[in-house]
């Protein structure tokens, strides 16, 4: 039987339980999988798993593990949902210090052209942020 020069390996984490999982699936050989505590710890063992499967520990300690991380889609969306409110906050935060620094501005006798100017935005943009007041 002739060796792979790498295996694809999905990795995963299961945050809750504070572990790493690693999997290599190839149509034509056993599924081979472990469980550790750590990235590398998880690799290390994978790779004594797959010397015993193989027969082989030294071509294991050499062939190329190509990692892929899979990350659960609920997760990613929870975390693009959160990084979108943060976002979302910080403009309407923006625009408030803004319209404050603005306003503040004009009270001190600034014509409406040089506070945009200073704000570095146009004439029209500096207008429509005074009208939301």
């Amino acid at each position: 039987m002739s060796r792979p020069g790498f295996y694809r390996v999905i990795v995963t984490v299961d945050e809750h339980k504070k572990m790493w999982f690693a999997r290599i699936h190839k149509p034509d050989e056993a599924v081979c999988s472990a469980a550790g505590i750590s990235c590398a710890n998880v690799i290390n063992r994978l790779r004594e798993a797959l010397g015993e499967i193989t027969k082989d520990p030294t071509h294991a300690s050499k062939v190329e593990l190509r990692l892929v991380f899979e990350v659960p889609e609920h997760k990613r969306i929870r975390e693009l949902n959160v990084q979108r409110e943060r976002v979302e906050k910080e403009v309407a935060q923006l625009g408030q210090n803004a319209r404050h620094l603005a306003t503040k501005l004009l009270s001190q006798g600034y014509y409406e052209h040089d506070v945009a100017t200073m704000l570095g935005t146009s004439l029209s943009s500096l207008q429509g942020l005074l009208r939301s007041r």
